[in-house]
């Protein structure tokens, strides 16, 4: 019985004596011989049943990855859940994605263009969105951005965020040259040109970087008033698309290409040197609203109100691997991301619109319905069927562009490359 006393005692003293050795051996960052160590300390420990590691691959900003990563803080800090970012970039995540599948590298979660969704859908890496998220933000969703995700009657992707084209214009520099408003159809469009020809100022009448290429295909639409396409097989000289491009080629001495020239097209259209600039909303509310409620407060700029659904639409969506077992985790994470206040904060430090019907609707956010187009809220999708138009290699094809642009293709050549492209795209 003693002996068993013995033991007990001892075993007291050697449990005593052990947590008094870690607490002694504890080092501060400032003491580690390696250096100073940058920690974050969240309010709250989790354990490791209750850790969750996701790998999010994104295609952000800069400005934009270093916000929702802040954001992301947050969230672990309450809910342990790490995230492991992959950057994606920007002109090529089609083949930095396939890259990672071809591999077995599947990220979780990837948040990229809806295009990109629409294209890896098919090729068995996603899962429905159905299947996942159980969010009440999808019933406010604008629809038209989830019908832009369809495949074989699923929704692939949560939509997050929304960045249309606009067209901002200086209504003093087209009222110069005898126009109410920029033309809507091509004999007005040559009417306009004739009146540049006989101005000796040269001045441009239409900007816009031309290694956008939602950019430069929304000039070609606005030009033409529509690039509907029905028959990739017809020749597409025969189709808008090449009506446009014969059209862009004439005014393309009164064009100015911002990427080749250092000069500022928000300057040239608050002096009238410049009729029309072609750019994304975020842009011009950055350049353009000083008071954070997303009005133009330049009085000599205008924005295009009508054949807003001839532009391009850019919208960013949440989409899910296939791959991944992790589909509680996303999910409540995801539903974080998209909350109304999620959204309208987004908006406040980034500028990409919202996705939610019911912030256009508030009457304290009415003012941003000015920078989506009427269709959208009507449920249609602009370029409904301008996905089809969108090449195979975008990469590839916006180098075509600026060829096209300096003049070492002319209009048969970037045709027929297109074409190449949609067939690629298509398996013809």
């Amino acid at each position: 019985m003693k002996r068993k006393k013995h033991w007990f005692l001892f075993a007291i003293l050697l449990l005593s004596f052990i947590s008094l050795s870690s607490h002694d051996n504890t080092l501060n960052p400032s003491e580690y011989a390696g250096g100073e160590i940058e920690l974050s300390e969240p309010p709250m420990r989790h354990s490791e049943e209750t850790y969750t590691s996701l790998r999010v691959a994104v295609q952000l900003s800069d400005e934009e990855f270093t916000t929702i990563k802040k954001w992301n803080d947050q969230y672990t800090a309450s809910n342990g859940v790490h995230i492991e970012w992959i950057r994606l970039p920007s002109e090529d995540a089609a083949n930095t994605l396939q890259h990672l599948y071809d591999l077995h590298e599947d990220p979780d979660v990837i948040l990229v263009r809806n295009d990109l969704i629409q294209k890896l859908a098919p090729k068995g890496y996603l899962m429905p969105a159905d299947n996942y998220y159980s969010g009440s933000s999808i019933a406010d969703t604008l629809n038209a951005l989830l019908k832009q995700m369809e495949w074989n009657g699923y929704s692939w992707g949560i939509p997050f965020d929304l960045n249309p084209y606009v067209v901002v214009y200086n209504e003093q520099f087209i009222a110069s040259y005898g126009k109410n408003e920029l033309p809507t159809n091509e004999e007005d469009w040559l009417s306009l040109l004739a009146e540049l020809e006989k101005d000796k100022k040269q001045h441009a009448l239409v900007a816009f970087d031309e290694t956008d290429l939602p950019a430069f295909i929304s000039l070609l639409s606005r030009l033409n008033g529509s690039l509907s396409m029905k028959d990739t097989d017809v020749n597409l000289e025969e189709l808008p698309i090449g009506q446009a491009l014969e059209l862009f080629n004439k005014f393309r001495p009164y064009l100015l290409l911002i990427g080749r020239h250092s000069t500022d097209p928000w300057d040239m259209l608050h002096h009238g040197t410049l009729g029309a600039y072609i750019t994304s909303a975020k842009e011009a509310i950055y350049r353009l609203d000083h008071s954070n409620k997303a009005d133009i407060t330049d009085d000599q700029i205008s924005l295009e109100q009508q054949f807003r659904s001839n532009l391009w639409v850019n919208s960013r969506s949440f989409a899910v691997s296939s791959s991944t077992s992790n589909m509680e985790q996303i999910n409540d994470w995801i539903m974080y991301m998209t909350t109304a206040l999620s959204e309208q904060t987004w908006f406040e430090q980034t500028g990409n619109l919202p996705i939610l019907r019911s912030i256009y609707d508030d009457t304290d956010h009415s003012h941003m319905r000015k920078w989506i187009p009427a269709s959208l809220l009507q449920e249609e999708l602009p370029f409904a069927s301008y996905d089809r138009l969108l090449p195979e290699d975008k990469l590839q094809f916006t180098q075509t562009v600026q060829q096209f642009l300096q003049g070492k293709q002319d209009v048969k050549q970037i045709a027929d490359e297109w074409k190449l492209q949609l067939e690629l795209k298509t398996g013809n």
